[in-house]
């Protein structure tokens, strides 16, 4: 089935399913092509993403309930509007149930490293910053 339709299911949906992961932005420029937008409708992208969902889910219940011992510098980066991943249960529960620092950006959704790239850089190298040695 994954070789036969998934594809051309991709192919039909492609516009549609860049608007919801960039969403509320404008999906960047050139995505499909020099951010590898179109990679992701290959069947063997299929097939992996597949794969890594089962395991996600496989694995969930061995996590899920030990975010506190969490022992590392944590900090989480979300937008506000994120239509992927919900910013009150993936963001802030995992915040508080972790002791992670958590920053949101209001207004911005899913796609941060490439609709925020300085903002994103601008996180990262404070986390670098504050965990060298």
């Amino acid at each position: 089935m994954a070789h036969t339709f998934s594809s051309f299911i991709g192919i039909l949906t492609r516009r549609d399913t860049f608007e919801i992961a960039f969403a509320p932005e404008p999906v960047s420029e050139n995505f499909s092509i020099r951010g590898g937008g179109d990679l992701a409708l290959s069947s063997n992208a299929f097939i992996k993403t597949s794969e890594d969902l089962v395991l996600a889910l496989s694995s969930a219940p061995l996590l899920v309930g030990r975010e506190e011992e969490l022992d590392v510098p944590t900090k989480i980066l979300f937008g506000e509007q994120d239509e992927i991943l919900d910013v009150k249960l993936h963001g802030e529960k995992f915040a508080k149930l972790s002791g992670a620092e958590i920053k949101i950006l209001a207004g911005k959704g899913h796609m941060l490293p490439l609709t925020q790239p300085e903002e994103c850089s601008a996180f990262i190298r404070n986390m670098m910053n504050e965990t060298s040695i």
